[in-house]
Formats: C-alpha cells, structure tokens, sequence
C-alpha cells in the first residue's frame, strides 16, 4: 500500500512538470513572530549549571513536561531583533498522554556480531521515540520583562496534537527533545507594543522546542528551549487518519448554501484510492462523514480536485486515476462523477452515498489524467481539462452533455503546446458572455506556461492564449483554476504571484499583485468574497515553511496584503491547499499533510477576526 501511494505522488509531481521552487520575500505583508529562548552550556556540579527536569514519556499514556528557564524574547520586525533579557523567565508545560511508544536498545547482536536496534523492555536504555496525536495538555511561560511585574504571565497555550519526543542514551552521552505545535491562548500585549507587534491580536500559534545535551565525558549540560508566537488562529475540524476517512486531501473544498462543506481525499478510504466526505456544523461543533470510498478499477481512484454541488444537488467531481486499466502503471485514465444521497431516510450514522461514472477517459483523443474541477452550464452540460491525452498527447478542454440515461463527451479543444499552452492542471470559469477561462501548466513562452481563453462559435470553439508567463517576476506554471470579478477581471496565481489579468483595448493587461514564498508545488486556488476580498493559500511560505493563508483587500486602485495564519508544522497540518470565505467571514481549507494522527492533512477553520 505504501509503495502504490509513493508512485502515484512521483506520478502526479513529474507530471506536473517543472519543479515550481521559487523564494520570494512577503515583505512588510509577512506575519511576524516574537520568540521566547534559552540557550545554555555549564558544567555539571557548577553552582550555576541547573539540573535537567525535562522528563520524556518511554510509555503509552505517559505524559511528557519539564519546567526549564526562558531567558530572552525578541522578534523578527526590524529594529526588534535584539534578544531582551527576561528576570525570572520559567517555562513550564506538560503534554498530552503519548499515544504510541518505540523503545530500541543498542547492543551486540547474538552470536557476537555487530551492534544492531533490538526492541527493548527498558525504557530509555538507548532509544526512545514517542508521539502524542491528541490535543491538549498546556504550556506557560512567567516572569518580568518591559517593566511589568515579577511573575508576570507573560504566555499561556496548549498542544495542537501530533507532538514528538525522542531520548537517545548513548555511549558517553544522552539527548533529550521534544517539539510540538502549540494552540497560544495568550500572549501578553505589552511584549507585543514593545517588540513592534501593537495592535496585532494576542492570541495565535506557535512552536515549543525542549533539548537537553549532556556530555558524560565533557561533564556538561547544553540546554536549548524555544517557544515561537505568531498572530492568528485556526481550529483543526477535522485530522485525517488514513483510515476509512480517506489521506491527502488536495483539492480543497466546497460549500453548499446550508453551510456544509465538501472534499476529497487523494488516498485513504476503504480501498485506499481516496474518499468524498462531508463536514456539517452541528453547534457543539463540525461532524465528519465519509460519503463515498473510490474502489479503483472501473471505479475511480484519486480524486485530486473538490467536488461541486450540481443544480440537482448532487456532487460532481473527477478522479485523475481508475475508470480501467489504461495510462499510467495501468491504474486507468481517470473519470468523471457524480454522488447522491440514498433515495430513504438514514438512519445511522454513516450512510454513504450512490456514486454513478458518468465518464471513463480512455488515454486517447479523448483525454486522460483530469485533475480539476467541473462546472456546469445553464443548459445542464458539464466543462473540464484533462492533464494529458488529446489529439497531442498535451491535454484536452472537454464537455459531458447528457443523453438518455448517460453522458456523451465530446472535446472542445486539444492542447498541442506549439506556441500555445499543454497540460493543463486547472480547471474552468465562464463569463457573461460564455467564453471558458482557464491555465496550462506547460507550454508557451519557454515552457513556463499560459491563459488561454475559449470562444464558443456555429463552427465550434476558437482557442486564444492571452498570457504567456515569462518565468520572472511573473512567476510560471499556474497550476490553479482562475477567478472572475463583477467588472470581467480575472485572478490567478503562479509559482511565485498572485495576478490580474484585466481586458485593456481589445486585449489583456497583466500585472502582479502580490508575491509569493513558495518551497513546493504551488495549487491553491484563489476564492473572492461578496466585497471583492481575494483569499488564498501560499502552500510552502510563512515563518515556519509550511504555509501560510492571505487575504487581499482592494485599497484605492491596490491591494492590501494580510496573513492570517502561518501553519507551524505540526497538529494544525502543513502545506495548505486554498480558503473558502463562510458568509460569516470565516475561512475553511485543507491541508495536504501534517495533524495529530501523522502526516495526512486536515481540514481547518481560520476564524472571522
């Protein structure tokens, strides 16, 4: 099972072509972080050399903590960076009960071989490693700095979930670690006027990190301790296991008008070929339900775009994977879909739904490897890309029209790549008029890749490309589906911006909006609100290099920039995939990795400010 979810990342990762690893600076847009610290090497006996209290769980139900000097805080604004001493700075935190232990010894292998790891009974004989999923335990931080009182609290959190602790007892030495995200309830206001965050909430996220070193033979200690804070908070809805509730979600999700939210799971399910799954808001909080496992086969496998809610109420979506045994390693060509609840009345707690293939892609002239979105006309006929397959083997724009009881596809366009675009990841828009928007990944100017515009005509549809990315300072390879304004302007991102593209004399006038810091493929699809907010998803930025999600506001003919949560790494997930805007304000998205049950994804909630 692990080998086949390894080939179909290598899969989806050499097929989107060049490698998007673009380094960009936020700017002065850029979330900033202020950071507890102590950093100390004694001699063991010393008057000033402390003992170690960290304590590390070496079994199941163990909780791990220790209660350890800070001693400076500063932050990352310019002119803030200078360490500040703290008098009488104490961490002390405690984590939740492990959730799973593995302990190995090194020692002689039978028969008096070399040293080989041996499971051990004796805890912390050698090697330790521990993890921690659930959320919960606390940490907090006290003491007197900027004038405010000896034990002042200066900091108060808790744990994320998905912690590590790892105790290693070597030959003439031992290390001691534990590092864990952290839920930050409080930070005190008066750190922030003074290391140039005023005004900036005091509540957020962040990331605790504990070590001991100790050097039996130097007879030293070396303590390292680090406790980050960033602005902005996030509830995790929902973290997945890789079980029945599906891994890898990476095509973000969808929201009905009862406020339910929908998404796929690339991997996981039943079959492990990825799930559809439902989250409803049921006041005390949001109830998960998986709605439909992939079988692979003449099923599909591995959706990697949201579904949407059809004008019958159903959801339609895609599967870059399954539908027979074609393409790629034979896993099948992909297909489209569709689910609807059971005719009956549920009445337990997981009912899924019918799924009906409404098309199976046979890797030829009529596509293959769809990985985006559909959307539906006013007539009832669906639009979607497929990645490869074509008359040029370089990608198709297809619609499924219905007939009878079925579906009847039919390409609009083949991508060739000779000038224009091939390879298309994203999806489609419309405008008023009825003309298809949407991005190739590949293609154009220096392979760097192009938008492109279809018009419906008597005689068919007439492609024009009308930006060819440059592979500069306007990034390259957009791999999201794009956005339309009430004014007919378009909005996109690439691998290092987001763009506009406005109508101008007959054409089309580019210019980048905002710059991105991006260390892996860049997906995320931009979603606008009801006052032109823009919100997206930088999937490998922020100050922890894991993500972060923005808000543009139009200001006078610009944008105003805004980060509004930076993912830390662990519990709260890593890299998101993109933000959907409630009604109330607040933000709904997923992760592709990270959370508390290992490195799965999540679905998350950025609250309204």
């Amino acid at each position: 099972m692990a080998d086949r979810k390894q080939s179909q990342k290598f899969f989806f990762a050499v097929s989107l072509g060049a490698a998007l690893v673009t380094t960009l600076f936020l700017g002065a847009a850029n979330a900033q972080t202020v950071t507890f610290t102590y950093k100390l090497t004694c001699n063991v006996g010393s008057p000033s050399c402390p003992h170690s209290n960290l304590g590390l769980a070496d079994q199941v139900g163990q909780v791990s903590g220790d209660s350890v000097t800070i001693a400076t805080v500063n932050s990352d604004v310019p002119g803030y960076t200078q360490p500040v001493p703290i008098n009488g700075g104490l961490l002390n935190w405690m984590s939740a009960p492990a959730t799973s232990v593995r302990c190995y010894s090194s020692l002689p292998a039978e028969g008096g071989g070399p040293k080989g790891l041996r499971p051990s009974r004796v805890p912390g004989l050698s090697h330790c490693n521990a993890g921690y999923a659930n959320p919960g335990g606390s940490a907090s931080i006290v003491g007197s700095v900027f004038g405010l009182p000896n034990g002042s609290s200066l900091l108060a959190a808790s744990f994320f979930g998905g912690a590590t602790s790892q105790a290693d007892n070597n030959l003439g030495e031992f290390i001691g670690s534990f590092k864990g995200s952290i839920d930050i309830s409080y930070i005190n206001p008066v750190i922030l006027a003074n290391l140039g965050m005023a005004g900036l909430p005091n509540h957020g996220s962040g990331v605790l990190y504990d070590e001991i070193y100790q050097d039996y033979q130097a007879m030293t200690n070396t303590f390292t301790v680090s406790v980050t804070f960033t602005p902005g908070s996030v509830n995790v809805i929902h973290s997945f296991s890789d079980g029945s509730d599906g891994a890898g979600p990476y095509g973000g999700l969808t929201m009905d008008k009862a406020g339910n939210v929908y998404g796929t799971a690339s991997a996981g399910g039943d079959a492990d070929y990825g799930t559809v799954f439902r989250l409803t808001n049921k006041g005390a909080g949001w109830v998960f339900t998986p709605l439909y496992s992939f079988q692979g086969g003449n099923d599909g496998a591995n959706p990697r775009a949201r579904v949407i809610v059809g004008p019958d109420g159903g959801l339609y979506g895609t599967t870059t994977e399954g539908g027979g045994s074609g393409c790629y390693q034979g896993v099948g060509c992909g297909t489209v879909f569709s689910l609807r609840p059971l005719p009956r009345a549920c009445t337990t707690a997981l009912c899924p739904w019918t799924e009906t293939v409404l098309y199976r892609f046979t890797g030829g002239n009529d596509g293959a490897s769809p990985t985006s979105e559909v959307i539906f006309d006013h007539a009832g006929n669906l639009y979607g890309t497929t990645y490869a397959g074509g008359r040029n083997g370089a990608g198709t724009v297809f619609q499924l029209t219905p007939s009878g009881s079925g579906w009847t596809e039919s390409v609009l366009y083949s991508f060739s790549g000779f000038g224009g675009g091939l390879n298309p990841a994203a999806g489609l828009i419309f405008d008023s008029a009825g003309n298809l928007y949407g991005t190739t990944t590949g293609g154009g100017q220096g392979g760097n890749g192009t938008v492109y515009q279809l018009t419906p005509s008597g005689l068919g549809w007439t492609e024009k490309t009308i930006y060819l990315f440059q592979g500069g300072t306007d990034g390259s390879n957009p791999q999201a589906s794009l956005v339309l304004d009430r004014s007919g302007n378009l909005y996109g991102t690439s691998s290092a911006t987001v763009y506009e593209l406005s109508p101008s004399n007959g054409g089309w006038a580019f210019s980048v909006i905002y710059n991105l810091t991006s260390g892996i493929f860049f997906n995320s699809a931009l979603s606008m609100d009801a006052s032109g907010n823009l919100y997206g998803a930088n999937g490998g930025g922020g100050d922890y290099g894991y993500g972060l999600i923005f808000k543009l506001a139009p200001s006078n003919g610009t944008w105003a920039p805004t980060v509004l949560y930076q993912f830390t790494g662990g519990g709260d997930g890593t890299y998101p995939t993109g933000a959907v805007p409630d009604a109330k304000g607040n933000l709904f998205g997923t992760t592709y990795g990270g959370g508390a049950n290992g490195n799965y994804g999540v679905v998350f909630e950025v609250p309204a400010p």
